[in-house]
Order: structure tokens, then sequence, then C-alpha cells
């Protein structure tokens, strides 16, 4: 073989090698970078791989100047996989998959920071009893808040009957853009109002064979996909009954855990609500002094706590006014 042509594969298998590493990171990034589970993982192995072939680059060089001098005193030769490629072809393939290596790491570090953290999951399964499961949690005030009275809504001690319906205040101007204060103490129902970040389903649903026709249906996979977020200022309470619809379809044996947090990212549940189906929850929370108020979700089936996405519901999502 020539040595034209044998320089000519080995810049073919450099480049080649070098076009599936660009196309391997993104892939990467893509499919594990979204999820806590994998994308610290994806991380870790992009740093390893860039310093593992940063020290190889070293050991190249340096068997390759070896050789040379070698070769220029001695006469003498080396053979075998080293010498397949010039030095040069080393080190532009492995720097190139480095370089790959490096950005994909930088870019799921970035999205690792910029996603909230997840709440670690429970090992527990909940508590397979024919009762609801019944969460009512008081926020954490902060000292420096002077909390006004609040109005709680009122409490059922059977959480398998349903929650009794509490109309809302019509708070609605006569005219476009004309937007009344609220009365105080009147009610509104989240499922008419639009979130500040996220989406939801405004439908009836069913919890336990209890039917509420205000409610709202949303997507829970993990807490950094799977948010919403309400303006809740000038209320001071806010009440729903939690958990998965009677007729949500492939939700056997899976667990939803809901948190709420405030504007400057303070829990407002000291646990987390867990969920599932014929194990409803009711939340009542304060809010004294919250204006963003922020849910997220996950889901994990209970047997094995991996991740396993499904939809929840709120049945009557109700805010009170101050």
């Amino acid at each position: 073989m020539s040595t034209a042509n044998k320089s000519q594969r080995a810049a073919s298998f450099v480049f080649l090698m070098l076009l599936a590493a660009a196309i391997a990171g993104p892939v990467l990034y893509l499919l594990y970078s979204g999820r806590d589970r994998t994308a610290v993982p994806l991380l870790v192995g992009c740093v390893v791989t860039a310093f593992v072939l940063a020290l190889l680059a070293a050991h190249i060089t340096a068997r390759h100047r070896r050789s040379r001098r070698n070769a220029m005193q001695y006469g003498m030769r080396e053979s075998g996989p080293l010498h397949l490629l010039q030095l040069r072809q080393w080190l532009i393939l492995l720097v190139g998959v480095a370089v790959v290596a490096v950005g994909t790491g930088a870019f799921t570090g970035v999205r690792v920071l910029a996603g909230e953290p997840s709440e670690a999951a429970p090992t527990a399964a909940p508590t397979p009893t024919g009762t609801p499961l019944v969460e009512t949690v008081e926020p954490t005030v902060s000292e420096t808040t002077e909390p006004s009275e609040t109005i709680e809504p009122s409490e059922t001690t059977d959480p398998s009957e349903p929650a009794e319906a509490v109309e809302p205040t019509d708070t609605s101007g006569t005219d476009e853009g004309d937007f009344p204060t609220p009365a105080p103490g009147s009610t509104e129902y989240l499922d008419s109002a639009d979130p500040t970040d996220g989406g939801y389903d405004a439908k009836p649903v069913s919890l336990s064979g209890n039917r509420y026709s205000r409610g709202i249906q949303f997507y829970c996979d993990t807490p950094t996909n799977s948010h919403m977020q309400w303006n809740v200022a000038g209320n001071v309470s806010f009440s729903a009954t939690a958990g998965i619809d009677d007729s949500t379809e492939d939700a056997f044996g899976k667990i939803v855990e809901i948190l709420f947090y405030d504007q400057d990212g303070h829990r407002l549940l000291s646990k987390p609500a867990e969920v599932s189906v014929g194990h409803p929850a009711k939340l009542s929370l304060k809010l004294t002094g919250v204006v963003g108020l922020r849910m997220t979700c996950s889901s994990r089936d209970a047997k094995t706590n991996e991740q396993n996405d499904t939809y929840a519901v709120f049945g009557d999502p109700i805010v009170v006014h101050q």
C-alpha cells in the first residue's frame, strides 16, 4: 500500500470518527439531560471522557516523539496501532472528541443547574386502605411577615365524601378591561384562572367515585418538567382535593407527589402530598404573603420507585380573597 493511500485512509477514518462524535454528543444530550436520574451520570461521563482523552493525547505525543528519536539515532522504527495515524491526525481526533464531550457536559451542567432540584422519592408505598389520604399542612411563614386574619376553607371529617361546592363570587367587570377588587372572603376557582407558567385542562373530575364539577387535569413527569404557577396576590388560602382521576388510563401502581412553593422558593408543604388511584388527598394552604403559587409534581412506580409519568387532577381548586 502506497504512503498516499495510507494517509488518505487515515484521514477518512479521522473524519468519520469526528462525525460520529459530533452526532453522538447532541443525541446523548437530548435523550438523557432532561431527567435528574440520567443528567448527572451524563455530566460525569462527559468530564471523565474529556480527562481520559487529554491523558491519551499526552501519552501518544510522547510515544511518537520517542519513536522519532529512536529512528533518527538508531534507525529503529516501531510498528503497531500507534503508528496507524500520524501524530497530527491523532491529536485532531482526540481533541475533536474531547471538545464534543466538554460541550455536551457543559450544556448538561447548565441544564441541571437551571432546573429545580427534585425531591427525594420516598421508598414507602401509599397505605393500601380504602380511605383516601388526608393532607392538611400548614406552610412555613416568614418571621418578618405579620400574618393577617385568614379564612380557612371548611374542613370535612370524612375525605370519602365529596367536598361541599363553594360557589365563587362573580368578580368580572361589566366592560372589557374593568376588573373590580374582589370582596373580602370571596372565592374563585382556579380552573377559570390563567396560570403564569405551565398549563392544564379544565374539566370535571372523579376521585374515588366522588364527582367534582370544577377541576383541572395536568401532566406529571418530574418536578423539573411538570409545574404550574398562579398569581395569588391578595388571597389568604388555597384548598383542593388532589388525586389521579378514576378514569385515567395506565395509572395502575403509579404514585404522584405534589409540592407547593411561594415566589421565593420556600416550600409550603412540609412533605410531598402523595396520591394514587383511589387514594386522593385534601390540601389546604395559607397564602398570606404569597404572590406566586408554584406547584410541581412527579410520578413514579410504587414498586420500583422508577420515574413513570401519568396525569393528576385537582377537584374544586379554590382560592379565598382576603
